[in-house]
């Protein structure tokens, strides 16, 4: 598997770093890094503040509710969850919005809604139910009354180590399961998904899932005998733990630098030495292979409902998500892959940077989709590339010719190039 040419840093990237040099969006990870409560505190303060601004600039505070729940963890622990719903039709387009106490809209006539129960990102280390306001507001915007945005605040390293996390996102599912009345929640119509090691844990829910439906036929599914999750829309997942990871095979014939955890080890926001932190307070015993999801067999993926894959490019990750959305084709799943060539792991911590726009996009599009899968958009071995038309090429000539040699290299394929420079566009122009 080679997909390496996905890794430089897209002409974008490079603009938006242009246009705001201030942000110093290529910065290395900071020397001398403080403990990891410290950096958690500090990394979850700056977020939720910058949230709150992004919230108060859309004057929208009457357009999304919110209620808060616990779920009960098995041993005892009260998970945070906090639901998000429109009380109006779906926007246009994803916007943010400002979450408020209000109760939700539920009036006896009303359906009952759809959710998507998500799980946040952070390398389980970071993230708080606040973190996640703007994302979940957006989407359950975007989206309208008929979805319900369920946000679960699993517990975090390095109090709690591997596999707390995945054991509280799978008690997150059995309690909305069991409270749907409460929710206003049609059973039938749960999607799960998750950012980056959020991703992972909804990866983990549904295999958790898969195996009591195979191991205790009758247990745990809906009322017409079948898995009780609808779809899973997994972004920049985190699906294989480091001392699983098999190198050699994804090295692109031997080639270790084209595989992304070497390429990308330098690639803003998320480098190796961040990885590496991550990775050491999960604290996983047995060579990582619980955690690793994305090595799944064929028969256990075999039953995977409708998924959707984002990836990033320029991602140590990159390689672990292509290669599991290959594994769930592989075992019959119907999948919607999407790919950002060129952009790191987590991009959208920049909202305006314009595929950060486009990314909350594929979200909504992705809910709907597992809601009501569109054969259309499940072309199997093919990703769909994005990037903003204004830094979108044609290649001719010589460099035609090089494309399509790489296309031919990537094992996944590809549907749209890009070129690695601008070309005839104004650097910024879509800042």
């Amino acid at each position: 598997m080679d997909n390496s040419h996905l890794g430089q840093p897209s002409p974008e990237w490079v603009a938006y770093g242009m246009a705001n040099p201030h942000l110093n969006i290529n910065a290395a990870a900071d020397e001398g890094v403080p403990d990891p409560i410290t950096i958690r505190d500090q990394a979850n303060k700056a977020k939720e503040a910058s949230v709150r601004i992004l919230l108060s600039k859309t004057g929208l505070n009457t357009r999304v509710s919110t209620t808060d729940h616990h779920a009960l963890a098995r041993d005892g622990a009260r998970l945070p969850i906090r639901a998000y719903q429109s009380i109006q039709p779906p926007s246009p387009s994803p916007r943010a919005t400002e979450p408020t106490t209000a109760e939700p809209l539920s009036q006896p006539s009303h359906p009952l809604a759809a959710a998507l129960l998500y799980y946040h990102g952070g390398g389980m280390l970071l993230g708080s139910l606040s973190t996640e306001d703007y994302l979940c507001s957006t989407w359950a915007d975007a989206l309208g009354p008929d979805v319900v945005i369920i946000s679960v605040c699993y517990r975090h390293t390095p109090e709690n180590t591997f596999p707390t996390q995945q054991h509280d996102a799978c008690d997150a599912f059995e309690w909305v399961v069991d409270h749907a009345n409460l929710l206003g929640l049609d059973t039938t119509k749960i999607v799960i998904g998750g950012v980056s090691s959020g991703g992972g844990l909804a990866a983990g829910v549904l295999q958790a899932e898969l195996q009591r439906h195979r191991t205790r036929p009758g247990h745990g599914t809906s009322a017409d005998g079948k898995i009780r999750i609808r779809g899973q829309i997994l972004a920049m997942p985190w699906l294989v733990h480091r001392d699983a990871y098999p190198l050699e095979k994804w090295s692109g014939g031997g080639r270790e630098d084209r595989c992304s955890v070497v390429q990308c080890r330098n690639a803003p926001i998320m480098c190796a030495r961040k990885y590496g932190l991550f990775t050491d307070l999960l604290r996983v015993e047995d060579g990582g292979k619980g955690f690793s999801v994305g090595l799944a067999t064929r028969e256990e993926l075999e039953g995977t409902p409708p998924t959707a894959v984002v990836a990033c490019g320029w991602d140590m990750l990159r390689d672990e998500a292509m290669d599991f959305a290959g594994r769930m084709e592989a075992a019959g799943a119907s999948t919607k892959k999407h790919v950002f060539p060129g952009l790191p792991h987590s991009f959208t911590k920049y909202p305006d940077l314009p595929s950060s726009r486009r990314f909350n996009e594929l979200i909504v599009e992705s809910v709907r989709w597992c809601l009501e899968p569109n054969p259309q958009a499940d072309k199997p071995g093919r990703w769909e590339m994005e990037m903003p038309d204004g830094y979108r090429g044609v290649a001719t000539g010589p460099e035609k010719q090089q494309r399509e040699e790489q296309d031919k290299q990537c094992s996944d394929g590809v549907m749209r190039r890009w070129i690695p420079e601008l070309r005839g566009n104004r650097w910024g122009a879509l800042i």
